[in-house]
């Protein structure tokens, strides 16, 4: 799994097994790998990329990818049955129905000698999708105690069981944006919102961010770097004289504001709001969104805070082998549920 902040590379080994109807797992080891300081700069300059520049891109990293799980596995002493992978996403815009994730699925299974399930969301745009989120089957199988799941990543998500369904959908802008400003300053994120909690709210700024379209669309609704680069980025720009906690103080409140409105139809169920991502570990945020939530804020073990989605995307390789749905309609708006995903053979 490689998000959108490119700190690294995570990897969870994982065990899953059913138990009275319901599904379970274990993550036996996991750990990121923080990418050199090369990929860091080709990943972030890849949508400007050209075509053949690309076409490298994809198979360097699939090979990347495959020499560090190899690596991973050596180390542990495990053996798995196959690896899922997410890849790195360099386009996404479900409005013009197009998605591609960095990492040759055959790079992978060559250099590990493993079955590899990858390339899971093109099958929901193709059925009218969004291609995201694709967590929410994860969540309703293996997290259903908890009222609702929070993901607080590049970009925050939600997912929660309405009516019976499972509602998912993007809420805004999180870690992206927050480190975005922390770099201004030569930081790589602001640790445990140090610098947030000594700011002050910028006003205007926070208007105009709260009042931009994609906060006033219903569901199914999803985001991407485009949007981020095209929509959010210029207005957070125009306040660049601002002084730098100021700016974190303010993004801070946006995602906490746009958080507690997501919960108006959430129901409490047997747990409050699961939070995960590394967004969880921002203390100042999290204590933004426990003073405004309605219902109360979960933060459970850090190994759950940090590879709960790429264990859930090993979950949806599992799914995949089976032949079961692994992607909702109700959290996306696709036509039909999907079983998403490319398989490639050692």
């Amino acid at each position: 799994m490689s998000g959108t902040s490119l700190d690294g590379v995570d990897l969870a080994a994982c065990n899953f097994y059913s138990q009275d109807g319901n599904w379970n797992f274990e993550i036996l080891q996991a750990e990121t790998i923080p990418y050199p300081s090369f990929w860091v700069d080709r990943l972030s300059k890849a949508m400007e990329a050209s075509a053949a520049e690309l076409a490298s891109l994809n198979m360097e990293l699939g090979k990347y990818f495959g020499n560090i799980a190899v690596e991973f596995l050596n180390l542990h002493q495990i053996e798995v049955d196959y690896i899922a992978s997410h890849g790195h996403t360099i386009f996404h815009d479900a409005t013009k129905g197009y998605t591609f994730q960095a990492g040759n699925g055959a790079a992978i299974a060559a250099a590990t000698h493993l079955p590899v399930i990858c390339d899971f969301r093109t099958a929901d745009l193709v059925r009218g999708g969004q291609g995201a989120p694709l967590v929410p089957i994860g969540d309703e199988l293996l997290f259903h105690p908890y009222s609702a799941c929070i993901n607080l990543g590049g970009f925050a998500n939600i997912s929660y069981n309405k009516d019976g369904k499972r509602i998912a959908f993007d809420l805004c802008p999180t870690n992206i944006a927050l480190n975005y400003i922390a770099r201004k300053i030569d930081l790589p994120f602001d640790n445990d919102g140090e610098l947030a909690s000594s700011g002050r709210i910028i006003q205007p700024l926070l208007f105009e961010l709260l009042h931009l379209d994609y906060f006033s669309k219903n569901p199914p609704k999803s985001l991407g770097k485009e949007w981020f680069l095209q929509f959010f980025l210029p207005i957070l720009n125009k306040y660049e004289g601002e002084q730098i906690q100021d700016l974190l103080r303010t993004v801070c409140e946006l995602i906490a504001i746009v958080i507690m409105r997501s919960l108006f139809d959430v129901q409490m169920k047997e747990k409050g709001i699961l939070f995960s991502g590394g967004g969880a570990h921002h203390r100042f945020l999290i204590k933004r969104i426990s003073e405004l939530a309605t219902l109360p804020v979960v933060i459970p073990d850090p190994l759950i805070i940090d590879f709960k989605e790429a264990m859930v995307f090993a979950f949806l390789g599992l799914l995949f082998l089976e032949q079961k749905p692994n992607i909702l309609s109700s959290a996306t708006g696709a036509q039909t549920d999907s079983i998403g995903g490319c398989l490639y053979l050692p």
